[in-house]
C-alpha cells in the first residue's frame, strides 16, 4: 500500500511506477488533490493514474484525518502494542519491535520550540511484550541486536497465527526472525542458556586515566583557541558563612566537622553583587541611601534581595540563551535579571564600590526602562530617552554607594547593565529609533543624518536593522535594500551593507522606509577605515531626524526596547543588546573577554561591586579533588588556608597547593577564606579550581562524587583479575549501569563497544588462567563542562550523570 501525498504535479516515471503498483495489485491511496501535471517526459501516464481514482482501483480521501479509517480494512500481518517494523528478507519475515513508542523520552506539553524541555523514564519501556505474526507457523529466533546472540522465542500457534512473547532483557529493542518452514537458515546452532553465575565481582581496585576528549584548538570553548583540553576542573563548591560571634575552627569545620544546616552550593565567580527591592508599585521605592551606617547592615539591604551573576559570565544559566539560539560565542551584555514587571511598576538597585582615590567617570546604564541614578545619595541627573544613559559622576575616595531605580514604561522582562567607563566614545552603543508622532499606514520615511568623514575611506560598512521594508541610500544612491518579502512571519532583520560611494567630508545616510501601520523600529551601525588604520564610527542616536512624506523633519524618538514591538498584550521575546551591532564595543563586564577574540581594553574599569560595603566576613569552601590529582591551582580571591583530608596544606600566592603523590583517591578538601572585599560565596574565586593530573584510584559510581562534576571526556578504568581456571560455557563481562558510551579491553585486545545498556561484553576468547588485564573506558557528553562553563539554558536533569556505577563483574552462561 502507497500513500499519495496531495499534489498538482508529479514526474512522469513516478507516475508510471505507480501504475505499475496498482496494476499489479497494490494499494493506493491518495490524499486531496490528485496529479495534474506531467513533469518530465510528456506521456499519458498521469491521465491513466487518474483514470485508476476514477475507476476505483485507487482510492482518494479528503484529508490526513481521513487515512486511518481509510487504513483499518487492510489485513494486518503483526498485532503488536507498538509499530514495528515488518520485512521479508531472503525468505524471512524479520520484524524489529522496539521497547517503547513513540519513545521513552518524554517532551512537556504545550511548550514552546525554544523551550527544550524532556525528562527519561526507563519505566515507559516494556520489559516484555506480546506479538502476533498471522498466517504464519514455526518457531521463531530472537536476535540480539546489541550483542550478536540468538535464541528461540517460545511460541504458541493457533490456527495459522503465531504469537511470542518478546524479552527486553537484552537491549530497548529486538529483531525477531521467521524463518520459511521449507528454508534452514545458515548460521551459528541456536542454543540457550540455563544458568549464569557470578565468576568474579570486580567492585574494588580500579586505577583511573583521564583521557581528554574536547579539543580547543578552534575556540569552541575558550578565547584565545589552544590545542588541547582544558585541565580537569571544579566549579561547584559547598559554602558556609561564620555568623557573627562564630569560629569555624573551633568548631573543627576544616577537619570534618562541617555545618550541614547551613550549606548552600555555589558556582565559581557566582556570588552577591549588590542588592534590589521590587517589583515596586508607584510611591513605594525607598530614598536613595547617602550614607553607611553603623552596625552589621551598612547598606540597609536587610529586607532586599541579592543579585547574583559573574563578573566573567553574566547570569547564571541567562534564560536569552533560549530566545536567542544560545550564545553565539559571547556573554550576553545584559547581567541584572530582575524579572517581569508591569507598567509603572518599579526595581531599586544598590551596591557600594571603592575608590582608592576621588575620581571622574562615566557611569553606563542600559535598561528598557525609566532610569535614575544616585552616587552617594546624589542625583546625576535627568536620564533620556532610549535605552543607553552615560552621564558623568564623581566618586570620592573609600566607598561609594551607586544606587539606581529602573520604572517600566509597559510590560517587560527587565534585563540591565552597568559599568564605570573611561572612555565613552569607545563604549557608545547605536540606539534603536522610531517616529515622534503616530502611525499613519502607507506613509513614506525617510530617517536621515549627516556625518563627516575625516579621511579618504577605503573601505565603509553600514549595518541596518529594521522591522518594515527599508531602503539604504547614501548620498542619494540606493546601496540596499530589506524587508518586503520574508520566508518567516515578521520583517524584522538587521544585515550590513558595503558603502561604495562614501567620500571624505559630509554624506547624507538615509532610510526610507514604508510605514505600516506601527512605529517602525530602525538602528543603524557603521564603520569607515582608511589608510594608516584610520577608523571612524557613526551610529543611530538622537542626532538623527525622521521625515514624514512631505513634512517638516523632527527629531527621532528612541526606543527603549532593543528590538521590535511584540503583538498586543505579549511580553517581547528578549535579545542581547549587542545583536544589531556591527563590531564588538567594550563588554560591561571587562572580565568577559575570557570569551572574546582580544583581550580587554582600558574603556571600562575593573571596579568589583561590593555589596557589603566592607564589612568584615569570614566565609568556607568545601569540595572533593578528582582522583589522581597531584596539584591544584585555586583563584581564591582574599586570604586562604586550605586542609585537605583534615590536614593543612600550604597555599603559595599564586593559589597552588600540592596534594601528594599519584595514585590517589578522591580528597575532601576545605578552605577557609578571608574575602577580599565584596567577595561572597562562588566569587571567592574568580575561576575554576584546576588540577594537575596523574594516575589515580577511583571506585564505581557517579563520577560527581569524586571530583570530575564538570569533567567532559574519558576516563580509563583499568585492574588485574586473577582467574586459576576458566570454567565451561560463555564468559560476559557485565559493567551494570554505565552512564556514558563503554569501550572494553581484556589483555589488550579490543572487546566491543556499547553505547547502551546492556553493557555486556563477551570475553569468553579473551581471558586466560592467572592475570588479566581488564580495561573500561566511559566516554560522555559535553553536558557537565558546558553546564558550567558556558552555563547554557539547555543542560536537563540526568545529562550531567557520568561514570561506571556498576556492579561490575564476570559472569558464566553455561549452555544447553
Amino acid at each position: 500500500m502507497i500513500v499519495l501525498p496531495g499534489c498538482r504535479a508529479l514526474e512522469a516515471k513516478s507516475a508510471e511506477k505507480l501504475l505499475h503498483f496498482v496494476e499489479a495489485g497494490g494499494q493506493l491511496i491518495a490524499i486531496g488533490a490528485l496529479p495534474e501535471l506531467s513533469i518530465g517526459d510528456a506521456n499519458d501516464a498521469i491521465a491513466r493514474l487518474r483514470q485508476c481514482f476514477a475507476d476505483g482501483r485507487a482510492r482518494c480521501i479528503d484529508d490526513a484525518e481521513a487515512l486511518p479509517a481509510a487504513l483499518a480494512s487492510l489485513p494486518r500481518a503483526v498485532d503488536a502494542p507498538v509499530p514495528v517494523l515488518h520485512r521479508r528478507i531472503d525468505g524471512c519475515d524479520v520484524i524489529f519491535a522496539p521497547a517503547a513508542f513513540p519513545y521513552a523520552t518524554r517532551q512537556r506539553d504545550n511548550r514552546s520550540w525554544l523551550d527544550v524541555h524532556y525528562t527519561f523514564d526507563p519505566a515507559d519501556y516494556h520489559r516484555t511484550m506480546p506479538m502476533t505474526l498471522r498466517g504464519k507457523r514455526g518457531t521463531p529466533e530472537l536476535w540480539d541486536p546489541f550483542g550478536g546472540g540468538r535464541r528461540p522465542l517460545h511460541a504458541v500457534q493457533n490456527g495459522d497465527n503465531v504469537t511470542v512473547e518478546i524479552p527486553f532483557d537484552g537491549g530497548p529493542a529486538a529483531l525477531i526472525v521467521w524463518p520459511e518452514e521449507s528454508k534452514q537458515i545458515e548460521a551459528a546452532p541456536v542454543t540457550q542458556p540455563s544458568a549464569v553465575t557470578v565468576l568474579e565481582e570486580l567492585t574494588e581496585g580500579w586505577l583511573s586515566i583521564l583521557e581528554p576528549t574536547i579539543d580547543n584548538r578552534f575556540g569552541d570553548f575558550a578565547r584565545p583557541a589552544h590545542p588541547g583540553a582544558p585541565p580537569a576542573q571544579t566549579w561547584r563548591f559547598a559554602h558556609c558563612v561564620e555568623s557573627q560571634g562564630e569560629d569555624g575552627l573551633s568548631a573543627g569545620w576544616h577537619s570534618g566537622n562541617w555545618p550541614p544546616s547551613e550549606t548552600a552550593q555555589v558556582l565559581a565567580t557566582f556570588g552577591p553583587q549588590g542588592w534590589f527591592l521590587g517589583p515596586l508599585q508607584p510611591g513605594e521605592a525607598p530614598s536613595p541611601l547617602a550614607a553607611l551606617t553603623a552596625g552589621d547592615d551598612p547598606l540597609q539591604v536587610a529586607r532586599w534581595r541579592p543579585v547574583v551573576y559573574s563578573l566573567s559570565r553574566g547570569a547564571d544559566h541567562d534564560p536569552i540563551h533560549k530566545s536567542w539560539l544560545g550564545p553565539k560565542g559571547h556573554v550576553p551584555e545584559e547581567f541584572l535579571l530582575f524579572g517581569r514587571l508591569d507598567a509603572g511598576q518599579a526595581v531599586q538597585f544598590r551596591t557600594s564600590i571603592r575608590m582608592e582615590q576621588a575620581t571622574e567617570l562615566t557611569f553606563a546604564l542600559g535598561a528598557p526602562a525609566a532610569k535614575q541614578l544616585w552616587i552617594n545619595g546624589v542625583d546625576a541627573g535627568d536620564a533620556p530617552q532610549g535605552y543607553w544613559w552615560m552621564t558623568p559622576v564623581h566618586f570620592k575616595a573609600g566607598v561609594n554607594i551607586v544606587e539606581f531605580r529602573l520604572t517600566a514604561e509597559e510590560a517587560i522582562n527587565l534585563r540591565a547593565s552597568w559599568a564605570l567607563v573611561q572612555a565613552p566614545e569607545r563604549y557608545a552603543r547605536p540606539e534603536w529609533m522610531t517616529t515622534p508622532d503616530e502611525p499613519s499606514k502607507y506613509a513614506r520615511l525617510v530617517f536621515s543624518c549627516e556625518i563627516d568623514v575625516p579621511f579618504a575611506p577605503l573601505r565603509s560598512v553600514v549595518q541596518v536593522g529594521a522591522d518594515v521594508p527599508c531602503r539604504v541610500l547614501v548620498n542619494g544612491v540606493e546601496i540596499g535594500r530589506q524587508g518586503g518579502f520574508d520566508p518567516y512571519y515578521s520583517l524584522m532583520r538587521v544585515q550590513p551593507y558595503d558603502i561604495p560611494n562614501l567620500t571624505q567630508g559630509k554624506n547624507r545616510i538615509e532610510l526610507e522606509i514604508q510605514d505600516m501601520g506601527w512605529r517602525p523600529a530602525v538602528v543603524v551601525d557603521g564603520v569607515v577605515t582608511g589608510a594608516d588604520d584610520q577608523r571612524f564610527t557613526w551610529r543611530s542616536d538622537s542626532s538623527w531626524q525622521v521625515q514624514r512624506n512631505d513634512n517638516a523633519p523632527l527629531p527621532v524618538r528612541l526606543r527603549r526596547r532593543q528590538w521590535a514591538d511584540a503583538p498586543s498584550g505579549a511580553i517581547p521575546v528578549d535579545m542581547n543588546p549587542a545583536f544589531s551591532h556591527l563590531w564588538r564595543r567594550p563588554h560591561p563586564l571587562p572580565n568577559a573577554h575570557w570569551l572574546e577574540d582580544f583581550p580587554a581594553d582600558d574603556t571600562v574599569v575593573d571596579v568589583a561591586p561590593d555589596p557589603f560595603a566592607g564589612l568584615r566576613r569570614v566565609e568556607w569552601l568545601r569540595w572533593v579533588t578528582p582522583p589522581g590529582a597531584v596539584e591544584m591551582t585555586i583563584p581564591v580571591q582574599g586570604q586562604a588556608r586550605v586542609w585537605v583530608d583534615g590536614v593543612e596544606k600550604p597555599i603559595d600566592n599564586v593559589g597552588c597547593v600540592l596534594l601528594g603523590d599519584e595514585a590517589s583517591r578522591p580528597r575532601n578538601v576545605v578552605m577557609r577564606i578571608e574575602p577580599a572585599s565584596g567577595c561572597s560565596g562562588g566569587r571567592l574565586l574568580n575561576g575554576p579550581v584546576v588540577y594537575r593530573i596523574g594516575n589515580g584510584k577511583i571506585a564505581l559510581g557517579r563520577w560527581a562524587d569524586q571530583g570530575l562534576e564538570s569533567y567532559s571526556g574519558g576516563l580509563r578504568y583499568r585492574r588485574k583479575v586473577m582467574l586459576n581456571s576458566l570454567p565451561g560455557g560463555e564468559i560476559w563481562l557485565d559493567l551494570g549501569r554505565v552512564r556514558g558510551v563503554a569501550e572494553a579491553w581484556v589483555n589488550g585486545k579490543f572487546a566491543g563497544v556499547r553505547i547502551l545498556s546492556p553493557y555486556r561484553f563477551d570475553v569468553t576468547e579473551l581471558l586466560t588462567t592467572g592475570d588479566n588485564d581488564v580495561e573500561i573506558v566511559v566516554l560522555n557528553t559535553l553536558a557537565p563542562y558546558l553546564d558550567v562553563q558556558s552555563p547554557t539554558s539547555y543542560i536537563f536533569p540526568g545529562q550531567c550523570d557520568s561514570g561506571l556505577i556498576g556492579p561490575v563483574r564476570l559472569v558464566v552462561r553455561r549452555m544447553d
